[in-house]
């Protein structure tokens, strides 16, 4: 791969834009005062600590403005998926307890499998929200939230087709054993930040998240499967308070309290998830195609000429 094809570009912009960054600018209703952008992460390659700190510093940077634009995506998403659940039979006059107890239980696959696919579909449109952010950051400017979700609507035919794609990948790869899925979600893990970030079609965004994976295998297995083990215990965490609340109110109150927390964990544990995702494409590019060497040339040369 030559040097132009390994070009650190992010969506929507130009590579001026990234030679010679822009003075950072403040964000509506974050703050007057322009604020000077760092990266979430170090500038080069990213240890495990990093990788997960970092996930979290990139919610902590533009808090308002990146939750919101992910809101856009997690909380409609929970909503039908909550909806999908009080729909089953019987749902609207038990507890939200009693019938995801029932779902977990195999009583409404179809139902449980169409909720999954809903929430997978999910992480692309906010792996490119969060892709959007970083990148912008790491070239040395800031964005507001729409212009991330402008960015990221665009690639809504690739992320659509990549997600189909995927499906019965992963489908099949859980229906054997966890660790084949494991296998499979970490070499497919950084298809949304390849596609946003470098504008690739769904197959080349497949393509190129394997073979970035494929090259440091076991740590990139590592990170995926314990930032999965951290979200998974966080949404469970941030969620347990609205549930225990719906278990004693009547319906529909109990599954409007239900969704609010759902979307609320899912706003925090999800974007965290997903930042591991981007921050870990980065560190392959930095670890294997010297992109650290490219940002720190277009710093050092961003005043000349």
């Amino acid at each position: 791969m030559d040097r132009q094809d390994r070009a650190w570009v992010a969506p929507e912009t130009e590579v001026d834009a990234i030679v010679r960054p822009e003075p950072p600018r403040s964000v509506a209703g974050e703050s007057s005062e322009p604020v000077a952008i760092s990266p979430p992460a170090p500038v080069g390659p990213m240890t495990l600590s990093d990788i997960l700190d970092g996930s979290f510093t990139i919610i902590k940077r533009r808090p308002r403005s990146l939750i919101g634009a992910v809101a856009v995506i997690i909380v409609p998403t929970q909503i039908v998926a909550v909806w999908l659940q009080s729909t089953t039979t019987d749902a609207v006059d038990r507890s939200p307890y009693d019938t995801l107890l029932d779902l977990t239980s195999g009583a409404s696959i179809p139902i449980t499998l169409l909720v999954a696919s809903l929430a997978s579909l999910s992480l692309f449109y906010v792996g490119g929200i969060v892709a959007t952010f970083a990148t912008a950051w790491y070239s040395g400017r800031d964005i507001t939230g729409g212009d991330a979700l402008r960015s990221t609507f665009r690639r809504t035919l690739p992320f659509v087709a990549a997600w189909a794609l995927l499906l019965p990948v992963k489908a099949l790869s859980y229906a054997f054993c966890v660790f084949p899925l494991a296998v499979t979600v970490t070499l497919f893990a950084l298809t949304a930040p390849a596609i946003a970030v470098e504008g690739l079609g769904p197959w080349a965004g497949i393509k190129r998240s394997a073979q970035l994976v494929t090259r440091r295998f076991w740590p990139a297995l590592g990170v995926i499967v314990l930032s999965a083990l951290i979200e998974t215990v966080l949404q469970f965490a941030l969620s347990a308070i609205p549930m225990i609340i719906a278990i004693f109110l009547p319906p529909p109150a109990d599954w409007i309290v239900l969704a609010a927390g759902n979307a609320g964990a899912a706003l925090i544990a999800t974007t965290a998830l997903v930042g591991v995702s981007v921050l870990l494409y980065i560190d392959l590019r930095v670890r294997t195609e010297g992109l650290d060497l490219d940002l720190r040339a277009a710093d050092a040369f961003s005043g000349s000429g």
